[in-house]
């Protein structure tokens, strides 16, 4: 076999290549001698004092979706915080779930916040949590990123210490000074349908948090008491609970509309304090409430 042979046999092979590749490019739409850079996805991180989680990997979410997925390694680090929540029982953690606007909601909770949030909240109390150290709540954001439709940034962690005794000081009537006007800002209850835990958006809701929200601003000494309540349906302690939970919700809703948590303070009174008889349907939907009252 000549030289000149095995020269001509070698350029032909690499145009071959060559076309070959520029062919299947443009039939199938990959570019050619591209190599894509792999995206950098969010890794976990948990802080509290001196606690830390750091996980390359992360759990998530797919787009519209409170379903969670969990890697191996991830796991591990959810179980090493449900171990020093046991281990510091004044604390408390906050899971704030997160959720764009664009997606659709099709639980039965007010946003894909709190059902990205309960998600992982049941998760840890399947690890062993007690349900009663775990806070949820929920943030809407107007730029979530989504790597081919999936959140790895659907929740965040935080800590608080455990509601301490406070003096509850009888509601009185606000008025607010405005250059047009003068607007009362009332006293209200928020009411809930029977065992949930969530408070449905309104109109009329959304326009007494807007007026909530500028009372507060011109009154920095004036914060908000949210009291939570039952009927007597079910066991004392879950009815506790779950005025805890129904509480807790409204102040979510009330950070979503740009009310500082710190200017919102939390109390729950289960089934001890109806507003009327528990003995007719009628009386039981009056128990089962939210109060909103302004304290000084």
């Amino acid at each position: 076999m000549s030289k000149l042979f095995l020269i001509l046999l070698s350029f032909c092979l690499g145009i071959w290549l060559i076309g070959g590749s520029w062919w299947y490019a443009n039939k199938f739409g990959v570019p050619v001698q591209t190599i894509a850079q792999p995206n950098v996805l969010p890794v976990l991180n948990v802080m509290d004092g001196d606690f830390k989680i750091t996980s390359q990997s992360n759990f998530h979410f797919r787009h519209s979706s409170a379903k969670v997925v969990v890697p191996w390694e991830t796991e591990k680090g959810l179980k090493s915080l449900v171990n020093y929540l046991e281990k510091h029982p004044d604390r408390n953690v906050v899971l704030t779930g997160n959720y764009s606007p664009t997606e659709q909601n099709r639980t039965r909770y007010i946003d894909l916040g709190f059902a990205r949030a309960d998600a992982i909240r049941n998760l840890l109390i399947s690890y062993g949590a007690n349900k009663k150290d775990i806070i949820i709540q929920s943030m809407v954001h107007q730029e979530l990123k989504f790597n081919r439709g999936l959140l790895f940034n659907g929740l965040s962690f935080s800590f608080e210490k455990k509601n301490e005794p406070f003096t509850i000081i009888p509601p009185k009537e606000k008025v607010v000074n405005t250059t047009n006007k003068v607007e009362r800002i009332r006293p209200l209850n928020l009411y809930y349908d029977n065992n949930t835990d969530f408070v449905q958006s309104s109109p009329q809701l959304n326009d007494y948090l807007n007026k909530l929200n500028t009372y507060l601003d011109k009154n920095p000494s004036s914060k908000i008491l949210l009291v939570g309540h039952t009927d007597n349906i079910g066991a004392s302690d879950q009815n506790k609970e779950l005025s805890k939970k129904r509480a807790f919700s409204v102040k979510s809703l009330m950070e979503n509309f740009g009310i500082a948590k710190q200017r919102i303070m939390i109390d729950y009174q289960g089934d001890k304090k109806p507003l009327a008889s528990n003995d007719t349907d009628k009386g039981r939907k009056k128990n089962r409430r939210v109060e909103v009252r302004i304290i000084n």
